[in-house]
């Protein structure tokens, strides 16, 4: 029983992890042309945020 007990906590911990994945997934879709048209902004920005620093 000891044995099974964290097994069965992996395996659910596992599940959860793999779902929350796959809808996090598939809320992102729908944005991926958004994040993709964002990159040039980001790149632009970065070197500014990083020269603050």
């Amino acid at each position: 029983m000891a044995t099974w007990i964290p097994r069965g906590l992996v395996v659910v911990t596992l599940l959860a992890a793999l779902l929350l994945a796959s809808v996090s997934l598939g809320a992102l879709l729908p944005l991926l042309p958004l994040l993709a048209a964002g990159v040039p902004g980001l790149a632009a920005v970065a070197p500014r945020l990083f020269s603050r620093n």
